[in-house]
């Protein structure tokens, strides 16, 4: 891919438009914060630098495979906001993992999906575009620049349809966990929580107040994870301890001393958050 070399910072952006730069910059990071993505490819740099510039764009969770199973696999079980498929990758291809998802309507199947490829030829990106795999734009790793990856995905995201009415809602008093948009607000406001803390806190929202064990929370929140790894327990803890310290920390002063997660009989489970 062009620019491989250099750095992909958003501050690019205000050297590539001038004064008009920063404000774009700005209005890149809103489009993107608190969005999730997947990230098929087996090129270890590639998928390095396109994980750095979602990540500097405002993506909360980037996950990434190596292998069509696997980016299934994950893509299968919860929502992201995008899909990045590497259109020849080992095992499943990224078509192909696209078309086994849509088809299956579970997880990530209404996600955005963006298709890289050194197959560039117009008449192989015209046979992906009528392959019926149901992908929503298709780029040359060989001629695109960083800057206009991420206009795409911006595009992408702001094409994506808006959540209907009736939308599922898991809400707790006045913490809410909406699964189309992968949101977690408080009172209405963003919760801005990386990573794993977020992906912990929307499962035990969607869980409504039912005890969730290690095991379960790690199936739900490490999923490119395909065996138990020794002290599983620890690094569930781990994560769910700092969890709750980002929570009273960012709470509102009449919400500081409430405890959001609970134990319960060696699992846990999110207690209401007054609404008032």
């Amino acid at each position: 891919m062009a620019g491989m070399e250099r750095e992909t910072p958003l501050l690019l952006l205000d050297a590539a438009l001038g004064p008009q730069g920063g404000a774009v910059a700005a209005l890149v990071q809103a489009a993107c914060r608190g969005r999730s993505a997947l990230v098929l490819e087996d090129e270890p740099l590639l998928a390095a630098r396109i994980v750095a510039t979602l990540t500097r764009a405002g993506f909360s969770e980037v996950f990434r495979a190596e292998v069509g199973e696997a980016a299934l696999a994950m893509a299968s079980q919860r929502p992201f906001d995008i899909l990045i498929l590497d259109r020849q990758n080992p095992g499943l291809d990224g078509l192909e993992v696209l078309r086994r998802l849509r088809a299956g309507g579970t997880g990530a199947a209404a996600a955005k999906a963006l298709i890289l490829t050194w197959l560039d030829s117009p008449a192989e990106m015209l046979a992906a575009r009528l392959s019926g795999a149901g992908l929503d734009d298709y780029v040359s790793k060989a001629a695109i620049e960083w800057e206009e990856l991420l206009s795409r995905i911006v595009c992408l995201l702001a094409r994506a349809a808006p959540a209907a009415a009736g939308t599922t809602v898991h809400a707790l008093g006045a913490i809410a966990f909406t699964p189309h948009d992968n949101q977690i607000r408080l009172r209405g406001t963003p919760l801005m929580l990386p990573g794993r803390n977020h992906s912990i806190l929307a499962a035990l929202l969607a869980a409504q107040g039912r005890p969730l064990t290690h095991m379960m929370l790690w199936e739900r929140c490490w999923p490119e994870w395909t065996i138990e790894p020794e002290g599983l327990r620890g690094r569930v803890d781990t994560v769910v301890s700092r969890l709750r310290k980002l929570l009273r920390e960012h709470a509102p002063d009449d919400l500081k001393d409430h405890v959001f997660i609970a134990t319960w009989n060696q699992a846990f489970h999110a207690c209401p958050v007054p609404a008032a």
